[in-house]
């Protein structure tokens, strides 16, 4: 994503932002210090349209997927996430066979105005674990297993493979989800 990208993107998620304030904390006490919104596709300008499908192609989402609501999360500075794993009925998830749930479902995250570090760790085994950095402008995908058994957070103070990162600004994180093809589609 190049930079002109990032802040129009964030210019026009701003827009959408103004009228809520942050919230201290989640209705599940996983987010601190943030706000949030879904936007249908269709209300986005026709340049974050066609960013979000060069996203969906290049995360591989699968043909004939159509997205859910995008979701908007922006973090204060001193914003974090806890550990959990998404709630399916907010999010997007599961209602299929297992075989087809762990080929189609995904979740994308652009990360916008700051790095981040996520810290994943298997549901089943928390000693399973391991850092991902996620630069500012990157693009990450978390489908299947990755999704549904390791757990995600964003610590307040973020570090990666045991060296200290400089600060991070607030963040604001864009989050592309898919609907397999062929399920029914839920009234938002």
């Amino acid at each position: 994503m190049r930079r002109a990208e990032e802040d129009a993107l964030a210019a026009e998620a701003d827009r959408y932002l103004r009228a809520r304030r942050y919230e201290a904390g989640h209705f599940d006490g996983v987010i601190r210090h943030y706000r949030e919104l879904q936007r249908p596709l269709r209300s986005w300008s026709s340049a974050s349209r066609s960013l979000f499908d060069r996203v969906a192609s290049l995360a591989a989402l699968p043909s004939g997927a159509e997205l859910l609501p995008v979701h908007v999360l922006d973090l204060e500075a001193h914003g974090e996430i806890s550990r959990h794993v998404d709630h399916v009925e907010y999010s997007g998830g599961p209602r299929l066979t297992t075989a087809r749930r762990l080929a189609s479902e995904s979740i994308v995250g652009l990360s916008l105005l700051s790095h981040a570090v996520m810290l994943l760790q298997h549901e089943a085994d928390p000693a399973a674990a391991f850092d991902l950095l996620l630069p500012r402008r990157s693009l990450y995908v978390l489908r299947g297993e990755a999704r549904y058994r390791w757990a995600h957070s964003l610590p307040l103070q973020p570090s990666f493979e045991g060296q200290s990162l400089p600060p991070k600004s607030r963040r604001i994180s864009v989050l592309l989800r898919d609907r397999p093809p062929n399920e029914v589609p839920r009234e938002v």
